[in-house]
């Protein structure tokens, strides 16, 4: 028998030679020459696995080791595809009984550290790679090992003593940088964390996961809004992708720069002509905050009944099976459209279908789990993503609080964090499910709890809940009047509002069966937060009027100017103040628009306005406390900031409509028997409005009623009972149909 030793170093030299087929032609021929020396198939099976013939490998791998159990080449070459294999445990038996025969080396430690870390054995990966780099201090892929199981550990002090070493030797590992960033994050340390990444990105400029890392902490971290749009343009230039512009489209959003969002998205669909999220957005959102005259406001309402008209034929088409249907279903919600126009019943319903198409193509439909009484209780799930410091939690916070847990399970899923939740809201046997989570995974959470009902504080202002609301989850599924509008949803079942604030034909605003609860439907806690006046009225001039409208900026649409217009030229000395937005520069634009409508009447501006910006919470109140008269918005009342204004005793106006969202105000003042504050029509509004400016007996008048009385309006005990009665029939009557549940038609 011919030696086969000079067989071996003949395929061995092919192989180095880059001729691999040839290498294993020959080293076949060898195999049915030299049928017993171990050494060959196991050559072999070294080739086999080069070109992902796994299962061939396996099958001479296997004779060598029949052969020689103790082969030390065929031992490796089986560890090796025992790692592509994903059967760590042979893996690491077969390295060990070979490195027990063979001289350690670099690359010998880290595929033994693979298979440790497949075995969930982190000490004995971390001694094998720290034996390589002692091998080998020069070799980076055994430095960035050590780095990925100290992430995968979450053992930041060795992540930062050994990224630094790395970097000392290799500062252009974009990865090394971004675990390093990720793990001060973790570490609470976000200053440092951006330093690092930003650094990184000097040394590695090219590295697309390394500004994305400085992309995410930017926006995790609420860096200032130039800063995260900078970020994604320069994402959008290393990444010329439609995704990516979205992303850019996104952080324009987040910066309040419509105009600039709308050219990201419209790069998208020049990148990718058919980018869903790009095309949803697209309609969904005006090129401004601030609507610069009516005109602009009848543009967007028909920009976005065009957009979704259109976006809904392309879901005809069949692209509604695309993955990125979904991604456009959590992209953003149809918030702005509403406060358009008071006739939003069928563009919900329209909306609704072609939101529930889209996310009933990705997430799974399950009928409800029944729910196990184990302990009697009523399971009932709360979904939001405002329960922080937020209207929402204002208004709705006293009525979860006043639930019975003797007789209500109840568990708070929180898109976001949970300390308010915990401090504020939950009993100590509540569940709380906090977080970021795509929409499979919360619908997973929810149905995991089996609720006999799911309640929504609102839906309508964020994406999310909206597709959460297309699915069913919960035999009974309601929604509180956090976003009064109906919500057009097929799963939606129960509509809960104010028994105040509907007018005897509100059932036919909505496609919900409609629940009132008792007076306002909120049991408000009269405001606790001691007041703070605004720089600007530290000093009263007793010679001013100080007309309030303290409505955001998205209820503040242009008909208002024409009104304060008018009451500035019957009363010389009113001045207004306005808490508009939060953004300087929105405040500013919304000053500009006021300021043209004042010119025009020959008003001087600098004598009419006040204060045009937002306002801390303090301030706020230290402005209602302050103002003479407080203006409510037409067409979308006012419902936190008015029972906040009423707490100082200031008289307020009103114009009613025939929808709920119109009347919330009016409700409260009729809960007041301060009907005279209600207006039948614009003139009328502004006849109250030049009346009030006209006699401060009259305001002192009022103002000693709103006193007296105003306790009516708050921490309302029969509401948190009414809603527990709702729920515990809900959870007696166990499915959607809601049979015998109190519930139907306004008035009924």
């Amino acid at each position: 028998m011919a030696d086969p030793g000079a067989g071996l170093r003949g395929v061995i030299e092919l192989l180095r030679a880059g001729r691999g087929g040839e290498a294993e032609a020959a080293c076949r021929m060898l195999l049915s020459s030299s049928p017993r020396d171990p050494r060959v198939p196991a050559l072999l099976g070294n080739l086999l696995l080069a070109r992902g013939a796994l299962d061939e490998a396996a099958t001479v791998l296997a004779t060598a080791l029949q052969i020689d159990p103790q082969c030390v080449p065929a031992l490796v070459e089986d560890a090796n595809l025992a790692l592509r294999q994903g059967d760590h445990r042979r893996a690491l038996a077969r390295f060990d009984a070979a490195s027990a025969r063979l001289a350690a080396t670099p690359a010998l430690l880290y595929r033994i550290a693979q298979a440790a870390v497949g075995c969930q054995l982190p000490d004995r990966a971390i001694a094998a790679l720290s034996q390589a780099q002692a091998l080998d201090p020069g070799e980076p892929e055994t430095g960035m090992a050590l780095l990925r199981l100290a992430h995968w550990r979450k053992d930041h002090a060795t992540l930062e003593a050994t990224a630094l070493a790395v970097l000392r030797r290799q500062p252009q590992l974009g990865e090394a940088w971004r675990l390093l960033g990720a793990s001060r994050l973790a570490a609470g340390r976000p200053a440092e964390a951006l330093q690092a990444l930003t650094q990184g990105a000097t040394h590695a400029p090219a590295d697309v996961a390394l500004h994305e890392a400085i992309a995410s902490a930017l926006d995790a971290h609420a860096a200032p809004a130039a800063q995260r749009v900078a970020a994604r343009e320069r994402l959008l230039a290393l990444d010329p992708s439609a995704m990516r512009a979205c992303e850019l489209g996104l952080a324009c959003w987040s910066a309040n720069d419509f105009d600039q969002a709308a050219a990201a998205f419209e790069r998208a669909l020049s990148l990718d002509a058919d980018c869903l999220p790009a095309r949803w957005a697209l309609f969904q959102y005006p090129r401004d905050v601030v609507h610069h005259d009516a005109g602009a406001v009848d543009a967007f309402r028909a920009q976005w009944e065009a957009g979704l008209e259109a976006f809904a034929a392309r879901i005809e088409g069949g692209i509604v099976n695309r993955p990125d249907a979904l991604a456009a279903a959590t992209l953003c919600s149809n918030f702005y459209y509403h406060y358009t126009t008071d006739a939003v019943l069928e563009g919900q319903r329209r909306y609704a279908r072609v939101v529930e198409r889209m996310v009933r193509a990705s997430v799974p439909e399950h009928a409800p789990t029944p729910v196990v009484a184990d302990d009697g209780r009523v399971r009932v799930a709360v979904f939001s993503a405002h329960l922080f410091a937020h209207t929402i939690t204002r208004l709705f916070g006293g009525m979860l609080r006043g639930l019975d847990r003797s007789r209500i399970r109840l568990a708070f899923f929180h898109h976001g964090d949970d300390a308010t939740i915990r401090s504020e809201l939950s009993d100590a046997d509540d569940l709380i499910v906090s977080g970021q989570r795509d929409p499979a995974s919360w619908a997973q959470a929810i149905r995991g709890f089996a609720p006999a009902v799911l309640l929504h504080t609102d839906l309508g202002m964020q994406p999310l809940a909206q597709c959460l609301a297309s699915l069913r989850l919960a035999p009974t599924q309601a929604v509180l009047w956090g976003h009064p509008v109906s919500t057009g949803f097929e799963h939606i079942d129960v509509f809960i509002s104010s028994a105040a604030m509907e007018t005897h034909d509100a059932a036919d605003r909505y496609t919900e069966k409609l629940l009132l609860l008792p007076g306002l439907g909120t049991c408000f806690a009269a405001p606790s937060r001691t007041p703070r006046a605004p720089a600007e009225l530290a000093q009263r001039d007793p010679t001013r009027i100080e007309y309030l409208f303290l409505q955001s900026v998205f209820k503040n649409l242009p008909l208002h100017d024409a009104l304060l217009a008018r009451i500035a030229t019957a009363i010389p000395a009113a001045r207004f103040h306005l808490t508009p937005h939060a953004d300087p520069a929105i405040s500013a634009r919304l000053r500009e628009r006021l300021e043209a409508e004042l010119r025009g009447a020959n008003l001087d501006p600098r004598h009419h306005l006040g204060i045009v910006r937002g306002l801390p919470p303090a301030e706020f109140l230290g402005l209602a406390r302050a103002g003479d008269i407080n203006l409510d918005s037409i067409g979308w009342s006012g419902g936190n900031t008015t029972l906040e204004a009423l707490w100082f005793d200031i008289p307020t106006v009103t114009l009613p409509g025939s929808s709920m969202r119109t009347r919330h105000t009016a409700a409260m003042l009729e809960i007041l028997e301060l009907d005279q504050l209600i207006a039948t029509d614009v003139e009328d509004y502004l006849r109250i409005a030049i009346e009030l400016g006209r006699s401060a007996d009259h305001r002192a008048e009022l103002r000693a009623l709103i006193a007296e009385r105003k306790h009516r309006l708050y921490d309302d005990a029969r509401v948190p009972a009414s809603l527990q009665a709702f729920l515990l029939q809900a959870g007696a009557a166990g499915g959607p149909r809601l049979a015998g549940l109190g519930v139907g038609p306004a008035g009924q």
